[in-house]
Parts: C-alpha cells; structure tokens; sequence
C-alpha cells in the first residue's frame, strides 16, 4: 500500500493510504489519507496537514528499518554520479545492511543485486526492499570473500562496503563488465591502501580515492554548524581496463 507523507505546522508524518490514523493533532479518516499529493486535510479538529509524495530519505528516516549505520547521502550520491550507472545498468553490492544504498541505487539502475553475510541484516534489508517497493534488487546470502558473487553477475558497478574489502576485490573485478567500476567503502585508509595494492593485479586502474565533505549551515546569522561530521569514509575507485 501507497505511503503518504503528512506536513503539518509542526509535525510531519509518515503513513500509509486507505489507513484511519490517529495523530498527535487529531483523527483523519481513511479517505482523507486517499487525497491527491499537495492536497490539504483537515483533521477531525480543524489541524491541517498537506498530503506529499514521500521520496526515499523520508521513508529511511520515518518507516524502514535501520539495523546498521547506512551510507550516507553524500557517499550514495557521489558513487551514483561519478560511476555514471543509469536505467540499462546492471550493479551489484557487498554487504546490504538495511539496504540504503540498495535501493538508492535502484532508483536509478535497471537492476541491482546485493549479497549480505549476516541472516539478521538481509532480513531487514528485504523488509525494507519491500516496503519500497523495488521489484529490480535481488537479496542474497552470501559470503563474497569465500563464495564470489553469482555467474550471472556482469556488473556496470560493484560496491565493496565491508571490513577488508580487498579480499573480496578478485571476486568483484570477476563480476564488473570492461570499464565498469569496483568502488570500496572504506572507513579508514589502512583499508584504501590494501585495495590500491591490489589494484593493479586484478585489472583495475585506480581511478581516484575520495572524501565527502558536508557542511550545514545556518541561514540567519549566517555561520557553520558547529556540530558537523565530515568524515564518514574514503571511496576508492577502480576501473576493469585488463581483461
């Protein structure tokens, strides 16, 4: 079922169409929740709220389940732009947790298929595929490191977002097509440096390692943040050049 999203003066809410719902400023009706996107509604006594289409951050942040810390924004959408996948790519993933990035990149990929070690995380990642919605991922329990990835596999981009990514990368350069991209998600640079060594025996050309920053800010008086985490990890990038 079809979530809505509720804007409100104050609060907003995430639920879904066809539902009675019992907020914090009143009762809307089950068919009040049906209303067009930028609708108003008024609850039973006289709150407004203005029905929106949710996107995905809404959904993470208000309904799914979130197990482990997810990629960020800034990761996801940076791998997504640089690696150039699109509606006829084929990616693959190690180590879903609560599937974030899996269905970031579904978003914009024909097909996305992600491999998780742990029982406990898919299952979440694959309540939350549901949730969505996302009929173009695949979930499976897999070992990478140990088992390498499905034959079927002939990826435009693979994602390694695990401790150690480097003993998975022969097994990742064997699912990437010629010129796809094996990215690394790698929290610290000890873990950059064992990939990059590995780089160039699996046919990989270092194409970059990169760190995201982000800053908020605040409009009126304009000045930072003071509470900003810039660090979340390195991404390193290779690219299948050597078949």
């Amino acid at each position: 079922m079809e979530h809505v999203l509720l804007v409100g003066e104050e609060n907003t809410y995430l639920r879904r169409r066809g539902e009675r719902v019992e907020l914090q400023e009143g009762v809307l009706d089950a068919e009040k929740l049906d209303a067009p996107y930028g609708e108003k509604v008024e609850t039973h006594i006289g709150e407004e709220f203005t029905v929106v289409k949710p996107d995905l951050n809404d959904l993470f942040e208000r309904g799914l389940e979130q197990r482990t810390q997810t990629i960020s924004h800034k990761d996801a959408g940076y791998i997504v732009a640089r690696t150039g996948v699109g509606k006829d790519s084929t990616v693959a993933e190690a180590g879903t947790g609560s599937g974030f990035l899996t269905l970031t990149l579904a978003r914009v990929a024909g097909e996305v298929r992600s491999y998780e070690v742990r029982e406990d995380h898919l299952e979440a990642a694959r309540e939350n595929v549901e949730e969505v919605g996302a009929d173009n991922v695949t979930l499976e329990l897999r070992d990478v490191k140990q088992e390498g990835f499905n034959e079927e596999d002939d990826c435009d981009l693979v994602v390694l977002d695990m401790m150690h990514p480097e003993e998975a990368l022969s097994h990742a350069v064997d699912a990437t097509r010629p010129g796809g991209y094996v990215v690394c998600y790698c929290p610290v640079f000890e873990q950059v440096r064992d990939c990059v060594e590995m780089f160039d025996e699996n046919g990989l050309r270092h194409v970059e390692t990169v760190e995201i920053s982000r800053r908020e800010w605040r409009v009126f008086p304009a000045r930072p943040e003071p509470q900003t985490v810039p660090h979340t990890a390195f991404l390193t990038l290779g690219r299948l050049v050597r078949v």
